[in-house]
């Protein structure tokens, strides 16, 4: 009996070898595994048509079992078929190197084996890994990122190794991914919804799309928005299937995120052949496209041809994230991870930790003061007088850490890096790398204030009284002599300050203090650094600005806030719950998403 004659090619490649992705495992005292995904180029080098009745796939000296799959496969004498794996293939990895075999059986012939030596797939950077696409800092406490290491789209060529991911949180011993007392019918009820996603490493852009309208209604593709479809796109039917989405090529492959929310997606990236940097944003994942919901879809192909949908599929390995099975999920957020550690995700269905560091629970912070400094970065207290800082510019996502020296405060201001705070004792100290150090000459404080123009310090001291302290010259001063205030800010080398009256009062230029003008009340009091527009926090606990002629402004849908601080024209205010919101016009009030290690 005659042998089948064939010679075979092999995708995904690395390089000039046929590669396999090396996958984390599910838990941290369990072994690594292999994943192949292939798809294979198979001629026919006889002089006879053939028919390939099945493809055995399997790894020399693996103590995985072959894997069978039953083929149709009709190919003429000299000519060439494309087959691709309708199930994946996850094997234990021998001791030695990868040898995938495939073994080919046809009617009337003896089968055809064809060896190919692997190598573990290497993605196209430095440390040969993909950086995860998330950042703890956008997590609500106790979620995660959700991920099925397998493919979730076998029958199609390109996207062997895609996945489709969303955020839960553990439920039993699964998990949940909507917000709770919500039903799964609006977008906004799914946790994942509006999450930042960044470049998983630096790249061109291809190719994207930002003004896609949303799928309204979550597992419904809205058949209002067809006028939308361009033609254009790689799906293969005609239709935008990506949304709004952003193909980056990074050297050897091209990586798209697909679904984003419209507008969302970064402006600086819009125009083809924009440079990325690994970490930037690009977007907010939406449900746009030929989307089933709020999710990230997000894959990799070679480079070249026609990206992102009919190039040859890429294995992606990440690094800087942790894994594990939903089950193994502590109350606490312990559990067995794993570090995946440049490897590819583990082939269960598990939740992921956006980070090197080893998982923690998160909490929402309960904030007594805050402060922003010039560069957007938020510092704050909290009510455990805790000091905490994240170097995230605003819109604020952040987890707070511990300043580094650790101190407790009743109150703090900051310049740059430099933070000044009023101690447990009531006294102002200076923060330096090398700890915390008691300001001389200070008068027992309750509030305090920085001019960053100046970079003078101004307090309201225990008793009520004004001063002011200039670092350079390490003097105190009591400019207006019997001077009294509730709070105080300061802009260009003027303070303003809330009276004993609760009005709002300034600098007369003669030592004393004049009325301000308007008829403004306040308990509290912020300065505009970018144009020296005061704000306060009124009497009925709204947010009002002075506007001209001595006429006030409330901002409107019923702001209310406890502490006040203005950055690039925004108002950010410590709520009547203690976390952070922003004012979000035109709608209203955004709690911020801050976090802190509990």
């Amino acid at each position: 009996m005659d042998q089948l004659s064939l010679s075979l090619q092999v995708q995904p490649r690395s390089g000039r070898w046929p590669s396999y992705l090396k996958c984390a495992p599910h838990v941290s005292n369990a072994a690594e595994t292999g994943y192949a995904n292939c798809c294979l180029e198979i001629k026919n080098t006889g002089t006879k048509k053939v028919t390939i009745e099945s493809i055995e796939i399997s790894v020399e000296d693996s103590a995985t079992d072959k894997h069978k799959f039953a083929t149709n496969l009709e190919i003429s004498a000299g000519g060439t078929k494309m087959w691709t794996q309708t199930e994946d293939y996850t094997f234990a990895l021998p001791p030695a190197g990868v040898t995938l075999q495939f073994t080919f059986s046809a009617p009337g012939l003896l089968p055809k084996t064809i060896t190919r030596t692997t190598v573990s797939h290497a993605n196209p950077t430095p440390s040969k890994s993909y950086l995860f696409w998330a950042r703890v800092r956008d997590l609500r406490p106790g979620e995660f990122w959700h991920v099925d290491g397998k493919s979730h789209a076998q029958d199609n060529f390109a996207q062997l190794f895609a996945y489709d991911v969303g955020v839960g949180v553990k439920n039993g011993s699964g998990n949940n991914n909507l917000l709770p007392g919500t039903a799964g019918d609006k977008n906004e009820h799914f946790r994942i919804w509006g999450k930042p996603i960044y470049a998983i490493a630096k790249g061109k852009v291809v190719d994207g799309r930002n003004d896609f309208p949303t799928n309204e209604v979550p597992g419904i593709v809205d058949p209002k928005i067809e006028k939308f479809w361009t033609g254009k796109d790689e799906g293969g039917d005609g239709k935008d299937g990506n949304g709004n989405f952003m193909t980056v090529r990074s050297t050897t492959e091209t990586v798209l995120y697909a679904h984003m929310i419209p507008g969302t997606v970064n402006p600086k990236f819009a125009t083809p052949g924009a440079n990325i940097e690994e970490g930037e944003l690009l977007g907010l994942v939406g449900n746009s496209g030929a989307s089933g919901g709020p999710h990230l879809h997000i894959h990799s192909n070679v480079a070249g041809g026609t990206p992102s949908w009919f190039s040859a599929p890429r294995p992606m390995r990440f690094r800087g994230v942790h894994a594990v099975i939903w089950s193994k999920i502590t109350a606490t957020s312990g559990g067995p991870w794993s570090k995946v550690n440049g490897r590819g995700f583990p082939t269960e269905d598990c939740a992921i930790w956006p980070s090197d560091a080893t998982p923690f629970q998160l909490v929402e912070p309960k904030l007594r003061h805050f402060a922003i400094n010039e560069n957007g970065s938020l510092w704050s207290v909290a009510t455990d007088k805790k000091i905490r800082t994240t170097s995230d510019k605003l819109p604020l996502r952040g987890v707070l850490l511990d300043v580094d020296p650790k101190g407790l405060a009743l109150g703090l201001a900051v310049k740059g890096s430099k933070p000044y705070i009023i101690g447990s004792d009531k006294l102002i100290w200076e923060g330096k790398p090398n700890g915390w150090f008691k300001v001389a000459g200070s008068p027992p404080c309750k509030r305090l204030t920085l001019d960053r123009s100046t970079g003078k310090l101004w307090v309201v001291a225990e008793n009520s009284r004004i001063y002011s302290y200039t670092p350079k010259t390490k003097k105190w001063a009591e400019p207006f002599a019997g001077g009294k205030a509730k709070d105080i800010a300061a802009f260009g080398g003027q303070p303003y300050v809330i009276g004993m009256d609760d009005a709002i009062w300034t600098s007369n230029g003669n030592g004393g203090l004049a009325p301000f003008p308007g008829k403004g009340k306040g308990k509290r009091i912020a300065i505009d650094h970018d144009n020296g527009q005061v704000w306060v926090i009124g009497m009925n606990d709204g947010i009002w600005k002075h506007v001209s002629k001595g006429n006030w402004s409330e901002l409107p849908l019923e702001g209310r806030g406890k502490e006040l601080a203005v950055y690039d024209g925004v108002p950010y205010v410590i709520g009547l719950d203690s976390g952070l919101w922003q004012s979000y016009a035109p709608n209203g009030w955004l709690r911020l998403n801050l976090v802190q290690p509990k």
